[in-house]
């Protein structure tokens, strides 16, 4: 039945696909505003905003200039065609500026005039100049377009500008103008830069403006503000727009003591966009009250509080990075494929120490008791790998360096997402013998050519939950995203906007396979403690051993585990109590309860009989074992050189437990004992062992 549902349901996406609409309109041509729509022998004043066609239209004050002793201020819409086009036209404007509004940036304006003296204005991108006759300005260069006059008589003609012009402004005396001509419709990129000037035109580095929130101001639906590198000293508000504001280059920080460094609370839908940042010494980092933006790659960090959303918004995040704040770090957000310090509710997301190279901090400048003098020392946020990662100072002559530990941010974004400009190698290792990028990292340099690589086998593609093993967690949201189409869709791991079977042969060459951080195994996933677990083997009959939980209680603090032990021997049977307990993940019993009053401090006192976290192919030694091997794996690979086989386990196989050999390797290699995730010992084995040990006889029967 499943083969005929990929049968026929891949055939049909296809043509869904291929039927469906496209959702990116293309830009409109050029446009012909007439002014035919307008009321003829109306008359508009200082303030007033009218429309036609497109062009939405206020007016303004001309700046007085010596010897303009004109008081009146108005426009007047007239039939008089003295510009030189047909029908209704602009005019006279006396004393007045029209600012346009068309919605959104274009390339090249033109428009018919006609000047009967006076001063004129003409204001472009920002940048405004004043002038008696149009002639006057061809040829010249206005916020970063070009301006061209063609004269029919001396006081007739036609101006064209070209250039991409994202405002635009003209006055005059006595002016009139009419057929006007706007094309090359189409976003506009702004530029902003901590050397920049908010008077500039913003539309490059060069000519950047110097703070995020002026651009944001200028900029229309659907532009883009790019960010350089530095610190902006600023409270940034998307004003409900449909912007897309991302760090370029490394990626900039944005502080706001005392405030909100990024708010979004007028409306802001998943068209408002904020990526590759760092946010840090700010009140809260990220304030969601009434908008629901994307938020990707940002690392949040070291503000009073990270990012919160409330009424009703619900921001779309992912593969951000929330750590150190200090009153919290997420409230009221879903996120997903994220780091912070408690786990998060979402796909995904890890909490762990991401290993920053430094964190930031305030300096007093040694005068604790004056705030007035203290300075903020940047942290540098990349992430540490003993893959490669970036310096900023080169070492053995490069900025690509290696640590000998490796966030687990490293690879961990959602697999969905392109690696966009992540390094696919480096300098000094072009052939990838120490490192490749399979995923986006999580953090602000996520998705950039400074992102950190990893070492092999740290991450692996097709794990979608990010908990370091390729299972059947993973292939639930593979089933559930099944043939669902939308870019970064949850479980497209092939990155084709489909979930289909490309996605599913991906994930079955990875089946099971387990990362490098994913081997480093939590002993209590493994060996959990239930009631009335029994677990019981047979040592050369008549010899027996069993050990049972009877009891739980809490001793200072610190939950004990009552073991009640049988010993079936030739003399007779024993029964002896064991006391187990965890101390910082580490296993530890004793046989006196007397010994308990000790807690919660000196685990010296006591037995250790697990370390917390265990690595696989790492010997280690505990006490009565001697020296053990772990291995992970599969039970039926793990049982291979033993004399067991899963006829022995009624169970049946199990794809994820960890066996600990003596003298692995070696002909008189034994398995001691075998740890299942989630229900705890298989088998504890011994030189002559023949019989079981089982967990929980409960969860035993689940398992059948």
């Amino acid at each position: 039945m499943l083969n005929r549902l990929f049968f026929y349901a891949i055939p049909l996406a296809a043509i869904l696909i291929l039927l469906t609409p496209s959702l990116h309109a293309d830009p409109p041509g050029p446009v012909l505003i007439d002014f035919e729509d307008l009321d003829p022998n109306s008359e508009y004043s200082n303030g007033s905003v009218f429309t036609s066609s497109i062009a939405t239209i206020t007016l303004s004050h001309q700046i007085e200039f010596p010897g303009d002793n004109d008081p009146n201020e108005y426009v007047y819409i007239s039939e008089n065609v003295f510009a030189g086009g047909s029908g209704i036209e602009i005019g006279e404007i006396r004393n007045l500026n029209l600012g346009f509004d068309f919605g959104t940036s274009f390339d090249t304006i033109e428009f018919k005039y006609y000047d009967a003296g006076g001063n004129l204005n003409l204001e472009i991108n920002g940048q405004m100049l004043n002038f008696n006759k149009f002639e006057q300005i061809n040829g010249q260069t206005l916020g970063g377009t070009l301006v061209s006059v063609v004269l029919n008589d001396p006081n007739q003609g036609q101006v064209e500008i070209s250039g991409r012009v994202y405002s635009f402004k003209i006055g005059g005396t006595s002016l009139w103008i009419d057929d006007m001509t706007v094309s090359g419709f189409g976003p506009t990129t702004f530029c902003v830069d901590t050397a920049g000037n908010d008077l500039d035109i913003g539309l490059s580095k060069d000519t950047a403006f110097a703070t995020i929130q002026n651009a944001i101001n200028i900029a229309n639906d659907g532009d883009t503000v790019h960010v350089y590198p530095g610190t902006y000293q600023e409270s940034v508000i998307f004003l409900g727009k449909s912007i897309t504001v991302m760090g370029i280059e490394q990626p900039p920080v944005i502080q706001s003591p005392g405030q909100t460094a990024v708010d979004f609370h007028q409306d802001e839908t998943g068209n408002s966009i904020l990526m590759n940042f760092i946010i840090t010494g700010s009140n809260t980092g990220i304030s969601c009250p009434a908008g629901s933006p994307v938020i990707r790659n940002v690392t949040v960090v070291d503000n009073v509080f990270g990012v919160t959303s409330y009424e009703g918004a619900a921001p779309d995040i992912s593969n951000c990075i929330f750590w150190g704040n200090k009153d919290g770090d997420i409230s009221g957000c879903v996120v997903n494929y994220s780091c912070s310090a408690e786990l998060a509710e979402g796909i995904g997301n890890i909490a762990v120490d991401p290993m920053f190279v430094r964190m930031g901090y305030f300096d007093d400048n040694s005068t604790p008791t004056d705030p007035n003098d203290d300075y903020y020392v940047p942290g540098d946020y990349h992430l540490k790998s003993a893959g490669w990662r970036w310096s900023e100072i080169a070492l053995h002559g490069s900025n690509w360096y290696y640590d000998n530990v490796t966030s687990r941010c490293i690879d961990a974004g959602n697999p969905s997402y392109t690696l966009s400009d992540e390094p696919l190698f480096v300098d000094v290792d072009p052939l990838n013998e120490w490192g490749f990028n399979l995923r986006v990292n999580m953090g602000a340099y996520g998705s950039t050519q400074w992102a950190s690589m990893p070492p092999y086998e740290h991450s692996l593609l097709p794990d979608i939950n990010n908990d370091g093993i390729v299972n059947g967690n993973d292939l639930v949201y593979l089933a559930y995203h099944w043939l669902e189409t939308d870019p970064c869709q949850i479980g497209d791991i092939s990155r084709d906007a489909i979930v289909d079977l490309r996605d599913f042969s991906l994930f079955g060459s990875d089946w099971l396979k387990i990362t490098s951080w994913g081997n480093n195994l939590d002993l209590k996933d493994y060996w959990p403690f239930n009631i009335p677990s029994v677990w019981a083997s047979q040592v050369q009959e008549p010899n027996s051993f069993s050990y049972q939980i009877t009891e739980t209680f809490e001793k200072n603090g610190v939950d004990i585990w009552h073991f009640s032990n049988q010993y079936v021997t030739g003399g007779g049977t024993v029964m002896e109590d064991e006391y187990c307990f965890y101390i910082g993940g580490d296993l530890y019993s004793t046989n006196d309860s007397n010994d308990l009053d000790n807690l919660p401090g000196n685990p010296q006192l006591f037995q250790k009989r697990f370390p917390g976290v265990i690595v696989p192919d790492v010997p280690f030694e505990i006490s009565g074992s001697g020296v053990l091997y772990p291995v992970r794996g599969s039970l039926s690979s793990l049982l291979q050189n033993s004399q067991y086989t899963l006829d022995d386990f009624p169970m049946g196989d199990n794809y994820d437990v960890i066996a600990f050999f003596a003298d692995y390797g070696f002909p008189t290699e034994r398995i001691v004992i075998i740890l299942g995730r989630g229900f705890g010992p298989l088998l504890i084995g011994s030189d002559y062992t023949d019989e079981l040990i089982v967990a929980d006889p409960l969860q035993l029967m689940l398992l059948q």
